[in-house]
Parts: C-alpha cells; sequence; structure tokens
C-alpha cells in the first residue's frame, strides 16, 4: 500500500510496518529497564556519600519507560485493520512524531552519560557501587540508539515519493535515482545497463505503490489461497526420437549431461569448491595449489589463463575439480558487464572439446540477466546481428528475437574464442574430438545462443542447458536451436518460467489477494510463514468472504490471459522461452529424492511460475547433478 508519509518524506515501508519494530524495541526496553533494577537492587548505592547518580539512573530508566511505551502503542495501532484499511492507521504519523523529541533526549542524555561514566570529563569514582552497571547500561543504550538509526537509514527514502498517478517517465526517473550507488565508478556501458534496468522495473511499478513487505504479504496469501489458479499439471509429451540428434536420445543423453553438468559446476571456482568439499583437506589442497604472490611456487600450468585473482583461487579450485582424463586449454575468468567466466576443457572419458560457461555468481551477472534494450527491452534483432545474420537456417523462420544481455555475453565468448584461437589448438591436438558447450542458468543461455555462433563453421555442436532462464529466445527461433540445445529443467525451478509475461501474471494475482485480504499484515506474515515450515490449520482467507468468492471469479474470468504471449497493457511485447528441447526432471519423493522421472515437456510447460517450497532450491547446482546422477541409472 502507499509508503508511509512523514517529515516530508515518503519511507520505504507503510504505516502497517511498525508491528514487529514496536514490539522488538518494547522487549530490548523492558530488558534493559529490568537488568538496571536488578543491578541497583543488588549493590544497593544508597548507602554512599554522594547521589552523583541518582539523576543518570532516574532520567534513563524514564526515558526508557516512555520509549518503551511508546512503542507499544506504535505496534497496537500500526496492527489495526486490513492492509487496505489505511484509514485505521492514519495517526500511526502523529505518534512518531511524538517519538522523536523523545528520542533526541534519550540521545542526548546518553551522550552525557557517557562522558560521566567512562571518566572524560568526570570522576567516575563518585558513582559509587554501580559504576560498572552504569556503564553496562549505556553500552545496551547505544546499541539502541544506533540499531534505530540504521533501521531509519534502511527505510528512508531521499527522492520524492511515488504516488499512484505517476507517468512512465516520472516512474522511471524515481528507479534511475535509486540506482545511483550503483553507479559510482561505473563506465558508461554499467551506467547505460542500469538504466535500461530502471525502465522495466518502472514497467512492472508504474501502477501500484506497493512496499517490500506488501509483495511478501500478497506471495503468503497467494501461496496459502484456497482460490488460488493452480497451473495444470506438466504433462510429457511423445519425442519421435528418429528426428533427434542421436546425442539427445534417452537414456544415453543422461550419462552424458551427468558427466558435462561436472564442469559447468566446476567453473565457479573456490565459492563452489570450498562449499562443496567441507573437509580439511580439501581446503589444504587448496590452499596448496594456489599461486600466492607472496611466496614462491612451482605451479606451472600448461593452458592460458585469463582474468583470476593474484592467486589464481578459480582457476586452482577448477583444476582441483577436473578429473585426471581433464585438460584444460583455456580459462578466462575475466567478470564484467557482458563478459562471463568460461573455460574450455578436453575431456578425453568423452572425446569432447567442452566449452563450459559460469552462472550467475556476482553483481555483474545480475546487470547482464536483466539487461535490456531500451526500444524493445527484453530482445534484440538477430538480422542486426553481424555473426547470425549470415546463418541462412534462422533467416527460414521469420524474426527470431533473442535476450540482449545473453546475446552480448555469448558474442564476447565467441569473439575471445575466435581471437586466441582455442578451437583450433584444441582441435590440433584431438582432432576427431566432438565440440561440447554446456552451462547453468545464465551459462545455459549463453552457451545456446553461443551454439549458434559456432555451428556455421560447426554444424555438429552440442549444447547442453542447464536450468536456462525462461527468457532466451523468440518461438522463432526454438526450432533452430532444437537441432543443437538439450535444456535440463528440475521440478519447479523458477528461472526457467521467468518471463516479463509470467511476472506480471504473478505481479496481477498478488494484486488481487492483497485487495481481497480482510486479515492484518502481520497476522499474514505470522501464520504465511508458520504454514511453510510445519502444516498447522491456519485459515488465511475466509470461505464466506463476498470478495474472496469474487477474487476466485475474477481468476475464473481472466483464464484466457494466462496462456497469451501477451499480458495486460504491454502487448507489444514478444515472449521469449527457453532454448531447445526441454527434458523436465522430478524427485518421485522429495524427502528422500532416490528416484527421478524423465519427461519430454513443451515449452509451453513453463509459462507460469510454481508458487511452491522448491522453487528455488531445484534451481541449485547442487540439486540439478543430484537428479542427474539418479537418473542416468535408471
Amino acid at each position: 500500500m502507499p509508503p508511509l508519509q512523514a517529515f516530508g518524506h515518503h519511507w520505504n515501508i507503510s504505516n502497517d510496518d511498525f508491528v514487529f519494530p514496536g514490539l522488538t524495541d518494547l522487549i530490548v526496553r523492558s530488558f534493559w529497564v529490568i537488568c538496571s533494577l536488578i543491578i541497583f537492587i543488588v549493590h544497593n548505592p544508597f548507602g554512599c556519600s554522594t547521589y552523583v547518580w541518582l539523576p543518570i539512573v532516574s532520567l534513563m530508566i524514564f526515558v526508557n519507560f516512555l520509549s518503551g511505551g511508546l512503542s507499544f502503542a506504535l505496534a497496537m495501532l500500526s496492527a489495526q485493520g486490513s492492509i487496505m484499511e489505511m484509514e485505521k492507521r492514519r495517526h500511526v504519523s502523529t505518534l512518531l512524531y511524538a517519538r522523536l523529541p523523545v528520542f533526541f533526549v534519550e540521545v542526548i542524555w546518553t551522550i552525557i552519560t557517557t562522558l560521566l561514566s567512562f571518566n572524560i570529563f568526570y570522576n567516575a569514582d563518585n558513582l559509587c557501587k554501580i559504576e560498572s552497571g552504569i556503564r553496562i547500561a549505556v553500552v545496551i543504550e547505544w546499541i539502541l540508539v544506533i540499531s534505530i538509526f540504521i533501521g531509519a537509514i534502511c527505510v528512508f527514502n531521499p527522492h520524492e515519493g511515488r504516488r499512484m498517478d505517476r507517468s512512465l517517465v516520472d516512474e522511471r526517473l524515481y528507479w534511475k535515482r535509486n540506482f545511483f550507488l550503483c553507479k559510482m565508478r561505473a563506465d558508461n556501458q554499467v551506467r547505460q545497463a542500469l538504466d535500461d534496468i530502471a525502465t522495466l522495473i518502472s514497467q512492472f511499478f508504474e501502477d501500484n505503490n506497493y512496499v517490500i513487505s506488501d509483495i511478501i504479504a500478497g506471495l503468503l496469501l497467494l501461496v496459502h489461497s484456497p482460490h488460488k489458479h493452480i497451473p495444470p499439471p506438466i504433462e510429457s509429451i511423445i519425442k519421435n526420437e528418429h528426428e533427434l540428434p542421436h546425442w539427445m536420445k534417452l537414456p544415453n543423453c543422461l550419462k552424458y549431461a551427468s558427466r558435462y553438468f561436472e564442469f559447468a559446476f566446476a567453473v565457479y571456482g573456490w565459492p563452489h569448491y570450498v562449499a562443496c568439499n567441507c573437509a580439511c583437506g580439501a581446503w589444504y589442497l587448496l590452499c596448496k595449489k594456489l599461486n600466492c604472490c607472496c611466496r614462491k611456487h612451482d605451479n606451472r600450468r600448461d593452458f592460458m589463463l585469463m582474468g583470476d585473482n593474484c592467486c589464481s583461487c578459480h582457476s586452482s579450485a577448477l583444476e582441483l575439480m577436473l578429473d585426471d582424463e581433464c585438460t584444460p586449454a583455456f580459462v578466462c575468468f575475466r567478470n564484467g558487464l557482458f563478459e562471463v567466466p568460461f573455460a574450455v576443457v578436453i575431456d578425453h572419458h568423452t572425446n569432447s572439446i567442452v566449452i563450459a560457461i559460469r552462472g550467475s555468481a556476482s553483481f555483474m551477472d545480475i546487470i547482464t540477466d536483466l539487461s535490456l534494450d531500451d526500444e524493445t527491452l527484453d530482445s534484440i534483432d538477430v538480422d542486426s546481428d553481424p555473426i547470425l545474420c549470415s546463418d541462412k537456417e534462422l533467416d527460414g523462420y521469420g524474426e527470431i528475437r533473442v535476450h540482449k544481455g545473453i546475446l552480448k555475453s555469448a558474442r564476447y565468448i565467441y569473439e575471445t574464442l575466435q581471437t586466441n584461437h582455442v578451437i583450433e589448438d584444441a582441435q590440433q591436438r584431438c582432432p576427431n574430438y566432438n565440440i561440447v558447450i554446456c552451462g547453468h542458468s545464465l551459462g545455459a543461455g549463453i552457451g545456446s545462443l553461443l551454439a549458434l555462433f559456432l555451428k556455421i563453421k560447426y554444424p555438429d555442436i552440442r549444447c547442453y542447458a542447464f536450468a536456462p532462464p525462461g527468457s532466451v529466445i523468440s518461438g522463432n527461433g526454438i526450432y533452430v536451436t532444437e537441432k543443437s540445445t538439450l535444456s535440463f529443467v528440475l521440478g519447479d525451478d523458477v528461472v526457467p518460467r521467468m518471463t516479463f509475461q509470467s511476472i506480471s501474471l504473478l505481479k496481477t494475482e498478488v494484486e488481487r489477494e492483497l485487495t481481497t485480504t480482510d486479515k492484518a499484515k502481520y497476522e499474514i506474515l505470522i501464520k504465511g510463514i508458520f504454514k511453510l515450515i510445519v502444516s498447522y490449520p491456519f485459515s488465511l482467507h475466509r470461505a464466506d468472504n463476498i470478495s474472496t468468492q469474487g477474487f476466485a471469479n475474477l481468476t475464473e474470468n481472466n483464464n484466457d490471459m494466462r496462456h497469451s504471449e501477451n499480458i495486460g497493457t504491454r502487448e507489444e511485447r514478444i515472449m521469449l522461452r527457453p532454448p531447445g528441447n526441454l527434458l523436465h526432471l522430478t524427485f518421485e519423493n522429495q524427502k528422500i529424492k532416490d528416484r527421478v522421472n524423465v519427461n519430454w515437456i513443451d515449452h509451453s510447460s513453463l509459462a507460469e511460475i510454481q508458487l511452491t517450497s522448491s522453487m528455488l532450491s531445484d534451481h541449485l547446482p547442487y540439486n540439478m547433478h543430484k537428479a542427474l546422477l539418479i537418473a542416468k541409472e535408471y
């Protein structure tokens, strides 16, 4: 709902967000007062010759009593009404105004007490027996004050508040200002990419005024809603395997996929090596292999290395994660905008030259994920690309659109390979080896487009895309990628389902839940999160609620919109989809995870985001690798 307006600014919280902060402040201050009274009673300072301590202790206790009372009143008032009933909480800002002078007095008196109790301007011996107690109380008081300052900074909005009647231009300017810190010391290319991201976000938020807690509450309502739209179960399709390349046919493709995923996993570098090898011996091997700049080392590499740090942490971890049948030929860990780390490895086990591309693992990778063209926002014309336009096969399917950030990253890897003659040198060493591309997440999307670049020269190229992004290539280009790319999707993984259209649909459903609920936000957050952890008959919806029933009717009436490529008013936006043929892996039992079902699916099966407990965990490389290892045994 509309952000809180107080002290001449709009804040990044709403007036129903003070329940938990208010009660937390009350509990901490109550603990402070109780501890102070215990110290006071145990030491009994009334036997001292001076009573300098009395005004210090008295005022601090009084201020904490008053602040605790105001925090309790603020929490109770903030808990009134549902999310939409702003009028019931109209006096929240008044309580904040009343709280401000009390806070100033608290800060000033805490400073004075600090100077007195720590012998700065006064001899603390005059505080008699409770000198140590006052010092402890002052430290706790400073923790309270600093916590309030940090909280205020986190929710402070330095720009003009957002309004429901803001134009798209104003909304775009608002988000560009929010990215100001990210642009500091950045080059023009990064600044332009951040401006493009601001344009995309403004498209989503131009018609509402939500804060983060509203979105979380709406998602919890949607997850537990008895009237929510449940996407149809993913139906397997029958693939004519005679039309598939031999390397895509089941079950052999699973054996090779599990092997190639190890390369896609290894290229993540030392963080993943440390996370997956939690043992002193493994860490010792990594430290021993590092080429630290502060000591001499004998490690000599037979491959070209670019972009690693001074200790070669990433490349050392990469070598440790490869077995004896693998020989690195080229490794590049340079990571910038549209520059994703990758490695070229000769795998003698599968007789392949493997190009492994890393997924999202840095801030620059996230910008690459979200980097969108200023005119078409999420795609770029293949015909405008100097490499892809020469592919006659692509011209036969009409206009093909691809994600701009992924395309630029694929072009960067292609040019790096061409400049350094990486593939040619590897083929001279192993002339009959296949060329294979693999990648996870962002790397999967980049790999699928890199395969289009390379298949002009290497028509038998293969790409294994693990958990690719949902927005890679338009429908006209899917048929072309099906000849060179095999994509793997695990369970309810959210990333292959994330498109502009699916997120817009999710946003619409969240808005409907927020407008129809009669529950307070704090109740939604407590019960909603609790129901995610344990099964308990909490109800966040009333069966007899007319507005809730109306929500069900609205959902029913809009079913025709769910499978449309153009959602809302954004009919000009082209729907992009994951690349290649899709293999869907699912665990038969999410708890045991001992058997995996494998089915061919259509791209339309990933049109909607599944709100489940495994939507994030199914994207993790570890779970994907585990599923592939189990699947290849059946």
